[in-house]
């Protein structure tokens, strides 16, 4: 499948290879109560994200994936627009703090997306930018170099439509997660 990437002002500079992974990672549990909420979490995550960090963001459709990669974008200091990147797979944001790099395996689904590895691939081997993926469950490929898993979910044991839950898996242990897990 060909895709297209869309490219956001300067330079992309080398890889952070000074990332330490842990073999046991931390796993926390976040009840997200609103946007406003959503903000919060990601207005403490953000500035501890550091160049070579990969989150992968699954869930469900309607979930916050792309909410939650704004608001992060926002806090990483983004002048652009984050949008969804499912018709296009890749956008490159570099006018923030720290380059962005956001890609959506969605429309690639679980065999698809080894169309898009070698291209991902080389943007964790070289990149120093945050690299977030959407449906990062449809790239196995990512597995390895994964730092940051957050799964967003409906809350259905509550009456709040616009409820979710986030579980976090942590495997960089200096990362300290937002520490009210209820927002």
């Amino acid at each position: 499948m060909d895709y297209v990437r869309t490219h956001h002002n300067k330079k992309r500079s080398r890889r952070n290879t000074d990332i330490k992974m842990s073999v046991n990672p931390a796993t926390s549990r976040h009840i997200i109560a609103s946007l406003e909420a959503l903000e919060q979490f990601a207005s403490q995550l953000a500035p501890q994200l550091i160049p070579g960090d990969v989150l992968a963001l699954n869930g469900p459709m309607g979930a916050g994936k792309t909410t939650l990669t704004q608001l992060l974008g926002k806090h990483l200091g983004l002048q652009e627009k984050v949008t969804s990147p499912t018709f296009v797979l890749i956008h490159d944001y570099l006018s923030g703090s720290v380059p962005v790099v956001h890609a959506d395996l969605y429309r690639l689904g679980t065999e698809g997306s080894n169309s898009l590895a070698t291209e991902l691939l080389d943007l964790l081997e070289e990149s120093s930018a945050i690299v977030i993926v959407e449906w990062a469950e449809y790239g196995k490929f990512l597995e390895p170099y994964i730092t940051l898993k957050l799964d967003l979910d409906y809350n259905s044991e509550s009456s709040l439509p616009d409820q979710r839950i986030i579980h976090v898996t942590s495997h960089r242990p200096e990362l300290h997660l937002p520490n009210d897990p209820t927002f």
